[in-house]
């Protein structure tokens, strides 16, 4: 009888022990899962990303200037491959007056570049470029400079701008002849001129 007793408690003491040994197992893969989430969800920042010893990799920043008819124009990081619309909410979200036809906020933005968001009805100052050998981004360029562009007139400019607020950014030059009024030899006149 003594012997049933004590293997009773023996087993209940070891199955006790085994209990406590999975819940603590259990729960320090649980905080282990907690902490792994908590970090990817929160914003990275550039500080945070060149000290935070968690991450293997950086994540690349790029800087951008933005000017004209935003809240708060000056310099902001974000994360490469960002588009205009974020850095305009950096800056504090657009002006009343500013002039989205002449913009495109999808347009994905390089590091270093100046954006300027002009107001309605703002003349913009004339580049100081030979117009007969500009380069012209037809993902970020407005009508002004689109219109630089041999064939390019302000009905054309507009149907690109147009197009690629509908579609979303050109992934390459050739991409150009699927706005409408643009076909095989204007793109071979500006073809050389043109980048993405």
């Amino acid at each position: 009888m003594r012997k049933i007793v004590v293997f009773r408690t023996i087993g209940v003491l070891v199955i006790l022990a085994l209990s406590i040994l999975i819940l603590v197992l259990f729960r320090s893969k649980e905080m282990d899962k907690t902490v792994i989430l908590i970090g990817e969800s929160q914003e990275e920042t550039p500080e945070r990303t060149e000290h935070s010893l968690s991450e293997t990799t950086q994540v690349p920043f790029i800087y951008v200037y933005i000017t004209g008819a935003v809240q708060e124009p000056g310099v902001y990081a974000l994360r490469e491959g960002a588009r205009l619309y974020q850095a305009v909410s950096l800056a504090g979200g657009l002006l009343p007056e500013a002039d989205l036809s002449r913009i495109n906020e999808a347009a994905i933005l390089k590091d270093s570049e100046h954006v300027h968001v002009p107001l309605i009805g703002e003349t913009l100052p004339a580049s100081s470029e030979d117009p007969g050998s500009v380069t012209v981004n037809i993902n970020t360029e407005g009508p002004d400079r689109l219109m630089l562009l041999p064939g390019i007139g302000e009905a054309k400019a507009a149907a690109i701008v147009r197009y690629r607020t509908q579609y979303g950014p050109f992934s390459s030059i050739e991409d150009i002849m699927n706005v409408s009024g643009i076909g095989k030899a204007l793109f071979e006149q500006i073809k050389d001129r043109i980048k993405v």
